[in-house]
Parts: structure tokens; C-alpha cells; sequence
């Protein structure tokens, strides 16, 4: 049996700690060894039980978390999933409504950590968003890795709109974390859109006939988004077939990418 991954997490906010504690052991590949509320307090806990992975929140009292990243690369290197909670304080649904942001680049984290991290967070902890933050070189202390990445500043703001449109896949089109294409490296293709390169993969998927595909299936449709799909199913439910590509709207650079993925049958019954 493989060993489990041995994760620690240091966060100040109580309600993070326990939720983290008690959610991410439900991936039969995670435990959680220690909890610390601050840096001061870990360190000792990260010199002797030795984790695998820290989780780190970005703004903690008496010590930062890029501080904190920048001391530890000195005595123990490990990677780092950078957190930062943002909640409404007071709200009844705070936990519901719970968000957190990841710094993308202070740590040597690949894009793959990230979006599995990401899919735990929504799929066992019901986060309701996740942020995005490219780390800046300049703006940490030097022995950072992000300061000494082979990614330009331009290219972590790239990674960070590529990581939203991964989000955005996840949480309104329906892929899943195994359906999230990345390159040899780990990382989200800088060049192109992660939705294009899936549909580029699989070609047996393709044509869609635009008159019977569900919903989850045309949202997979590069140039296709939910305000599309909901007049594409409208039309269907109204008995309108569609024919052409110009019945969804102007004939537009979106629409036409679409329409490469597309074929126009018969139509079929909603309910069928």
C-alpha cells in the first residue's frame, strides 16, 4: 500500500483548521499530522513530524505567509499550497459561502497540484469559489522560488487566467479534474485554451449534433458557453430545429470555431 500524503496546515482561522482536518482525510491518499495557527508555532511541528505538503494562509498575525515561505525554503523545503481566506464575517453561512485564493507561483506548485487541490476543496469541502493570485517577482523575499522560476511575470498572469478558465470549466461546464489537459511538465498550456485542447484530444467525441446533445455535452463544444447552450435547449424546448449556425446569432469568430464541432440533424423532443 502506497504512503499516505502527510499534510500539514497552518492557518488562523479556527473554523479553516477544523474544516481542513476533517475534509481533506476523506481522500484515502491524504492525512493530516499537524495543525498550527500560526509560523512560530510550526516550525517545530514542520522540523518533527517532517510533512509531505503545508498548507499556508497568505495573511496570519505575527508573521505573513510569503514571510514564512521565504524562511522555511531555508531549513525545509516542501512544497506549498498558498491560501487566503476570504469569508464574510458573522454571515450565518459563512462555512457555505467559504472562498480562498491561491497564490500561483511564490512556491514551485505545478498547475496539476492546484486544480486536484481545487477539485477536493469543491468536491468535499462545498467551497463556494476559488481565487486566483499570479505571484509577482519582486514582491517576496529573494530565496522565494517564485523568484527564481523559469516563469516571466507575464507568464504567471497567464497561468492565472488559464487556472480560471479551469475553474470555470469545473464548476459551470462539467469537466472534471481527470478531464483538465496538461502538459509533460504538469502545468495549463500558456498558448492555448484548456477547452480547445480537450476538444483537440478528442476528436470521437465530435461532431455534436446541436439538435440532441445534452446540455453537459455541448458545454464541451469550444466557442459554445452557458448562455449559448441555454438558447440552443430553449429552441429545442419551444420545437424550433436549428439548421444553421447563424440561427444562434451573428455569424462571430466564437460561433464559427463552434460550428467546426457541430452537425445540424433532426430535431429531437426535450423529453425524449
Amino acid at each position: 500500500m502506497a504512503r499516505k500524503i502527510r499534510v500539514m496546515v497552518i492557518d488562523d482561522s479556527m473554523l479553516i483548521r477544523q474544516v481542513l482536518q476533517k475534509e481533506l482525510p476523506k481522500d484515502p491518499a491524504i492525512e493530516v499530522v499537524a495543525c498550527a495557527s500560526n509560523p512560530i508555532e510550526a516550525k517545530p511541528l514542520i522540523l518533527q513530524l517532517k510533512p509531505d505538503v503545508l498548507t499556508l494562509d497568505v495573511e496570519m498575525p505575527q508573521m505573513d505567509g510569503l514571510t514564512f515561505l521565504s524562511i522555511l525554503q531555508t531549513f525545509y523545503p516542501v512544497p506549498v499550497v498558498m491560501l487566503s481566506t476570504l469569508t464574510a464575517e458573522g454571515s450565518r453561512f459563512e462555512k457555505v459561502k467559504q472562498t480562498t485564493q491561491f497564490v500561483v507561483g511564490a512556491s514551485d506548485e505545478t498547475d496539476r497540484e492546484l486544480v486536484q487541490y481545487s477539485w477536493g476543496l469543491y468536491q468535499r469541502l462545498g467551497m463556494h469559489r476559488i481565487y486566483f493570485s499570479a505571484y509577482q517577482r519582486g514582491a517576496g523575499a529573494a530565496d522565494l522560488p517564485g523568484e527564481h522560476g523559469t516563469q516571466n511575470n507575464a507568464d504567471l498572469l497567464t497561468r492565472e487566467h488559464r487556472l480560471y478558465q479551469v475553474d470555470w470549466l469545473i464548476r459551470k461546464y462539467g469537466f472534471s479534474e481527470t478531464q483538465i489537459p496538461f502538459e509533460s511538465g504538469g502545468n495549463l498550456s500558456l498558448i492555448s485554451d484548456p477547452k480547445e485542447i480537450w476538444a483537440r484530444h478528442h476528436p470521437e467525441f465530435f461532431p455534436l449534433d446541436i439538435n440532441r446533445a445534452g446540455k453537459f455535452d455541448l458545454l464541451k463544444v469550444p466557442g459554445l458557453g452557458p448562455r449559448t447552450v441555454g438558447l440552443i435547449l430553449r429552441a429545442r424546448y419551444e420545437g424550433r430545429q436549428i439548421r444553421h449556425i447563424e440561427d444562434l446569432g451573428p455569424r462571430g469568430k466564437r460561433l464559427q470555431k463552434a460550428e467546426g464541432y457541430l452537425k445540424f440533424g433532426e430535431r429531437v423532443s426535450l423529453f425524449e
